[in-house]
């Protein structure tokens, strides 16, 4: 098992905190007319996509484009739609970066 230090712990913590305010505001910026999903969803996103901000910026865009074309249909539909988008977007990174090592 992986010790991790007190300190290791609390830059993480705060690496976390700062990144979901910044996701929070990019939401509140790009998608005025949506509710912002809960501080835990975006503390799930972070996570799960590896403390990186780049899948979900990405998601928050592509909900916008969407909603400027289709109206979502209810208020977890855009939450819903952003994981989505940003798993794909995951994915498709993988997938170039193992062609990239295979070639």
């Amino acid at each position: 098992m992986r010790e991790v230090t007190s300190e290791q712990f609390h830059n993480k913590f705060m690496a976390t905190h700062t990144l979901v305010t910044q996701l929070e505001a990019y939401w509140s910026e790009i998608l005025p007319t949506v509710p912002r999903p809960s501080r835990s969803q975006f503390e799930k996103w972070v996570h799960i996509h590896k403390y990186s901000a780049e899948p979900l910026k990405h998601a928050i865009r592509s909900a916008a484009r969407r909603l400027t074309r289709i109206r979502f249909n209810d208020t977890q539909h855009p939450v819903q739609y952003c994981s989505a988008v940003a798993i794909a977007f995951l994915k498709a990174e993988q997938e170039a970066a193992a062609k990239a090592g295979v070639a």
